[in-house]
């Protein structure tokens, strides 16, 4: 019995070991990546610099120039700007997203989240060629330009939303997540760490919150028995397909009838009610196995051997488990965490987590706004962004192990982003100051 369950115990910590290796590999990719985007400008010293003789008017007056004054008023103005902006549409839009899924509007969804990612695509990529072609002096008509955009364009809109092989759809999704962290690049410091903390108190309220959007639309999402249309990053392994088992990244359900919706509904609750039933049953026959066992061991006078799950067992027969509780982890579509415990018979066989029947989801927002946090820590540092880029894995992992514990609905963005932010402080302010004043002593010499 012990073996069984210990080969069991391995193979459940091997799957799940896999599984959370699928969803830390593409993050670390995307946060490398982003980090390449943000620096990966050359200097352009090949390009023609126009110098002109600036028009000098004597006024005769001596007041002082204002202009940097007024520039630098004017780039804190719409950095607040942006900010109010972006925050207030964050929270609009997603009060908005569980309107149009209440209300069975997912064909709305759809084209929003296809004109976003047309908008990254086409624009966001156009636009980084462009200044990369330009700062690295590469030869690059406009021609040429549209239509490697377009291409581009094209391919990662049929990968995401229609069929690609698995390993081009996932290079998409981390392409995509990397530009739009690279739209964040233009930010003050500052205005990124106010970014950043909104998110972290957002995506507390939004997910643990009782009236929280997320937490909602999570409820709703499993009372239909359908997925969040949504873009999620699937850990699904890349030797497969898209068939018909492996679905895209952003789901539609198919619109439904009040008469079909009230089907499901009562094929839902007979599939749950012969669970129950099967359980019972189970729980039944377990008992009267171990009341049968106890009385041929009190009829006889043998002596009672070790306790298993809190019953005697009688020497010479060996306890067995009729049913094992497999703990399995997904990723919510919009980034939330959660734990799927489902009953897998001793003899069936078993799916666990890494399969196609169980695997992580992780949202592209919790890629976009690591990427942004290590681009950021990247300006002030090698060692700062390193420092930042671990404490965000590890506080992913943090994340996960949570989920498997607490079996609920967690945010994937507090945990990493607190620790990536200590981290970055800790590091700047304190470690990097220290190894800098013993560099004269020759200390790492």
């Amino acid at each position: 019995m012990g073996k069984g369950r210990g080969r069991g115990g391995s193979e459940y910590d091997e799957e799940l070991s896999r599984s959370l290796f699928r969803v830390i590999l593409p993050v670390m990719i995307c946060m490398a990546l982003t980090i390449y985007l943000v620096h990966s400008f050359g200097s352009g010293g090949c390009q023609t610099n126009r110098v002109s003789q600036p028009l000098e008017l004597n006024d005769g007056s001596d007041a002082p120039r204002t202009v940097e004054n007024d520039s630098g008023l004017r780039s804190r103005t719409t950095t607040f700007v942006f900010l109010g902006v972006f925050i207030g549409c964050m929270v609009v839009f997603t009060f908005v997203l569980v309107a149009l899924y209440k209300y069975h509007c997912e064909r709305f969804i759809l084209g929003w989240l296809f004109l976003a990612t047309l908008l990254v695509f086409a624009f966001v990529g156009g636009q980084y060629l462009f200044k990369w072609s330009r700062s690295h002096c590469f030869p690059l008509d406009w021609v040429t330009l549209v239509y490697i955009t377009a291409n581009f364009a094209v391919v990662g809109m049929l990968a995401i939303f229609w069929k690609a092989p698995r390993l081009v759809n996932q290079a998409y999704l981390i392409v995509m997540s990397s530009l739009m962290a690279y739209i964040f690049r233009t930010l003050p410091t500052w205005a990124t760490w106010v970014i950043l903390g909104v998110l972290v108190l957002w995506d507390l309220f939004a997910v643990l919150s009782k009236y929280g959007p997320l937490r909602v639309l999570i409820e709703m999402a499993r009372e239909r028995g359908d997925p969040l249309p949504a873009l999620v990053y699937d850990t699904n392994p890349a030797s497969v397909g898209r068939d018909a088992s492996a679905q895209p990244a952003v789901i539609v359900p198919p619109k439904r009838t009040a008469a079909e919706r009230a089907a499901v509904a009562e094929e839902r609750a007979a599939a749950t009610a012969a669970k129950d039933a099967r359980r019972a049953a189970r729980e039944a026959t377990r008992e009267a196995r171990a009341s049968s066992a106890a009385a041929a061991a009190a009829a006889v006078g043998e002596e009672e051997g070790p306790a298993v799950n809190g019953l005697a067992v009688p020497n010479g027969q060996d306890g067995t488990v009729t049913s094992v509780q497999a703990v399995g982890v997904r990723q919510e579509d919009n980034g939330t965490a959660t734990a799927i415990e489902e009953d897998v018979s001793g003899t069936g066989p078993r799916r666990g987590v890494g399969t196609m029947g169980r695997h992580l989801k992780l949202g592209l927002g919790d890629y976009v706004f690591y990427s942004v946090l290590v681009s950021a820590a990247s300006q002030f540092g090698l060692v700062t962004a390193v420092t930042t880029f671990v404490s965000i894995a590890a506080g992913l992992v943090g994340t996960l192990f949570l989920v498997v514990v607490y079996r609920q609905a967690l945010p994937a963005l507090p945990i990493s982003i607190v620790m990536g932010l200590a981290t970055y402080f800790v590091t700047r302010y304190a470690i990097h100051p220290f190894a800098a004043n013993l560099l004269p002593e020759l200390l790492f010499h």
